[in-house]
């Protein structure tokens, strides 16, 4: 009963920590930018990718990735997923019934990338604390909520893949790191990696990266 008690307030403290560095984080990734969204469209990736949702939302086929802004009149043939558009899809059609559509596209571009925060940030102070222990965990924490520098992808509007690509590798190093001990880490592990590819083959790298650090983040175990 003690050890299980234990590892509930772990888990509390590590959820509320998380949450503090999260808000922390949303507040300074905020107030860098004065430039309303409503009167940008981020670089010309966060550009394409709206008119790719925007054609999803309009009734695009899952398969119809054709764009026709790009080289016209042939159009141009776009080499991303569905699936980013099918999460900012979810986000705008959420926010839809409350604010209407313009706000509600808005509300998407604000949202989507501070959500990924969250994983990202959790990724990283649990990778932390198995290595380092809990100080490790609350030192991650701290730097996770205010060096923004290492999360420009993550800042309100950019709702391109990258941020996607960005935490779901960390995740995977996380799990990497924690499947020295669980088997269910391992496999977790395997589906991060399997998540990346299918946002985007760009992210071959990342994936490259994890399996180069296998080896010694199984040698590592936890603390």
């Amino acid at each position: 009963m003690r050890t299980e008690m234990e590892n509930t307030l772990k888990r509390g403290a590590f959820l509320g920590a998380l949450a503090v560095s999260w808000l922390i984080a949303c507040a300074i990734s905020w107030s860098g930018d004065t430039t309303s969204l409503s009167a940008k469209l981020g670089d010309t990736d966060d550009a394409l990718r709206l008119v790719q949702v925007r054609d999803f939302l309009a009734g695009a086929s899952w398969f119809d990735l054709h764009l026709d802004r790009l080289q016209p009149p042939r159009g141009y043939d776009s080499h991303w997923s569905r699936f980013i558009d099918l999460g900012l899809a979810g986000v705008y059609l959420a926010a839809k019934p409350f604010v209407g559509g313009d706000r509600a596209e808005l509300v998407m571009r604000f949202l989507w990338p501070l959500i990924w925060l969250i994983p990202a940030i959790a990724a990283v102070a649990s990778a932390a604390g198995r290595i380092g222990g809990r100080n490790a965990a609350l030192i991650a924490f701290a730097f996770a909520a205010t060096g923004l520098i290492a999360f420009q992808q993550f800042r309100p509007g950019r709702i391109d893949h990258h941020n996607v690509q960005v935490a779901l590798a960390l995740a995977g190093v996380a799990a990497l790191i924690a499947s020295a001990a669980s088997g269910r880490a391992a496999a977790l592990a395997g589906v991060l990696t399997v998540a990346m590819m299918l946002v985007g083959l760009e992210s071959i790298h990342f994936v490259v990266f994890m399996l180069a650090g296998a080896v010694p983040a199984l040698r590592l175990g936890p603390p």
